[in-house]
């Protein structure tokens, strides 16, 4: 799913992929201890959990290097963390010698991820009501 390409200007997708997701963390966890987030309104609002629920909480397990609670609570963001941890990784490696691992367009991309997204949703729906 991704090859190996040579471009010494390029920032390593990967890099830029973690430092996105931490900043998105902290910010909610920052929004969450000043009390100006009152969590998921969907949830509120109809008792169910979006898509996205548990998200922020797994991150901070993970930042706590708690994976396995993470994964508890959103398997898929705990998943595409710790893939994007690794690309970041092998990325700022790669990049020093003027190469950078990129994503191949490809449609399996576009069937795969709403996929996951559905599966993951189930799964908060079926962890909420137990």
């Amino acid at each position: 799913m991704l090859r190996l390409t040579s471009s010494k200007r390029a920032l390593p997708l990967g890099l830029l992929a973690v430092t996105l997701a931490l900043a998105c963390t902290t910010i909610a966890v920052v929004f969450a201890r000043l009390g100006w987030s009152e969590g998921c309104a969907v949830l509120r609002t109809t008792g169910w959990p979006c898509p996205g629920c548990g998200a922020t909480r797994a991150m901070v397990h993970l930042l706590h290097l708690q994976p396995v609670h993470a994964w508890r609570m959103h398997p898929l963001v705990t998943g595409l963390a710790m893939t994007s941890f690794g690309w970041a990784i092998a990325d700022l490696a790669l990049w020093r010698h003027g190469l950078r691992l990129a994503p191949r367009r490809s449609v399996g991309w576009a069937v795969l991820l709403p996929v996951a997204v559905g599966l993951n949703w189930l799964y908060s729906i079926g962890r909420a009501s137990l």
